[in-house]
């Protein structure tokens, strides 16, 4: 089994560490996961997160509930 350990910097200190792992979460985990011989990515450091607010209103606007928000927020492979 080979392994490669790559590390993400900011060299002039322009990204803090979750910047630089969201942009790996973002641009880089998943395209590189479809190469053909990769068989696992694993990203360690800050994980990203995000808190998500409902308008009522807007929901029922369109006949949504936040159960709705919630399953189509899980369909995209996010863990909430």
């Amino acid at each position: 089994t080979n392994i490669l350990t790559i590390a993400f910097v900011s060299t002039d200190g322009s990204m803090d560490k979750q910047d630089i792992a969201d942009y790996v979460a973002s641009n880089i985990q998943d395209p590189l996961s479809r190469v053909n011989g990769v068989g696992d990515i694993d990203a360690y450091g800050s994980q990203y997160s995000m808190r998500i607010w409902l308008d009522p209103a807007k929901l029922h606007s369109f006949q949504m509930t936040a159960k709705d928000v919630t399953d189509a927020i899980e369909s995209q492979n996010a863990q909430i």
